[in-house]
């Protein structure tokens, strides 16, 4: 597998809903963050057939390993790992490719604020920055973000904030994904 830093990928695994087994990655080291988990159950397939997709997102210009093990919550002494999951994550450098993550610069942060005029549910503080660059059209931005929401008793949590710079109008905010603790 081809990753560069930025990229997004999915790892999919299928589980039977009543044997009660579920996939965990019980190991994520180097520049990966698991950005969603979810269970849909596959039509056709007999026994209750469910499918388990992770999808996870490359931080850094490092190797990643990831590691996934199969068990029942209720009985850990049932538990299989499978073998871990090696991927070399390049440098996007290109166009179209997104590079790694830096502190942002005065551009970086008026963008993002530009995107947040109007959205005033959850303050967000940006810590670093990605960049696309989309030949003809503008810029992409990736920030990983402090998020905290504006209630009673707030809790905090990191977040991937995806903002589209267009060439010639306002900054456009595109996604807000909760990041893993």
């Amino acid at each position: 597998m081809k990753v560069s830093v930025g990229d997004t990928f999915t790892q999919e695994r299928i589980i039977h809903g009543g044997t009660g087994y579920r996939y965990y990655p019980v190991l994520l080291k180097g520049g990966v963050a698991l950005l969603a988990s979810e269970i849909t159950f596959v039509p056709d397939m007999p026994g209750g057939a469910q499918k388990q997709k992770f999808t996870f997102q490359c931080i850094n210009q490092e190797k990643i390993e990831i590691q996934f093990a199969r068990l029942r919550t209720s009985d850990l002494s049932d538990m299989l790992f499978e073998e871990v999951l090696s991927i070399e994550v390049e440098n996007a450098s290109e166009i179209g490719s997104w590079s790694p993550f830096t502190d942002l610069n005065a551009d970086d942060r008026k963008i993002f604020e530009e995107a947040f005029d109007q959205y005033m549910s959850t303050q967000y503080e940006p810590l670093q920055v990605s960049r696309q660059v989309i030949r003809g059209r503008g810029m992409n931005y990736r920030f990983v973000s402090n998020a905290t929401p504006m209630e009673p008793n707030p809790k905090p949590f990191k977040a991937m904030v995806t903002i589209l710079k267009p060439l010639d109008s306002p900054a456009v905010l595109l996604n807000i994904v909760r990041l893993p603790e």
